[in-house]
């Protein structure tokens, strides 16, 4: 599963329109590398900056960059946990990730003059399941059937204790 967390001012993605259209955007980058859509998790947390958004209201603020709410207002941070796709060290595959991230996050962000930045986490697929399931791994023909069906279901191997 790759988990999208942006933490963000009001002011980013203020629309419900804004929001779909990157959740879009994430959603593809991973269904174009072979992933179930609902794989796919993004979560928006709107981050008080100050009650006018100038970070003179520090009461109010819970978001602070360089010590400071005011520059916080401008600035969203992106955490990207992933389970299902990982680099296993690869230089390559660090590129290829942190390029599609950058694609997705150019349109969304950068190019509406927010200060930003992000970071991806790897965490080992054997601690995930779905649905009581374990995951199949990348390659397994099982993907494929997770993908078409947009659901998880048993397949051989799958990790759950044999009665």
């Amino acid at each position: 599963m790759p988990l999208w967390q942006f933490y963000h001012p009001p002011t980013a993605f203020a629309t419900a329109q804004e929001k779909q259209s990157l959740v879009d955007d994430v959603t593809k980058m991973y269904t174009n590398w072979g992933l179930p859509a609902f794989y796919v998790v993004v979560q928006f947390l709107p981050m008080d900056t100050g009650a006018d958004g100038s970070g003179d209201d520090k009461k109010s603020a819970n978001m602070f960059v360089g010590g400071s709410s005011a520059r916080a207002a401008n600035f969203v941070r992106v955490i990207v946990h992933h389970l299902a796709f990982q680099s296993q060290g690869s230089v390559a595959a660090h590129q290829r990730i942190a390029s599609g991230i950058d694609a997705v996050l150019q349109p969304h962000v950068a190019a509406k003059g927010f200060n930003w930045e992000y970071h991806v986490s790897e965490s080992p697929p054997t601690m995930w399941k779905i649905n009581g399931y374990v995951p199949p791994v990348m390659g397994n023909a099982a993907v494929a059937t997770w993908a078409k069906e947009d659901k998880p279901s048993a397949y051989e191997g799958d990790g759950r204790a044999k009665e």
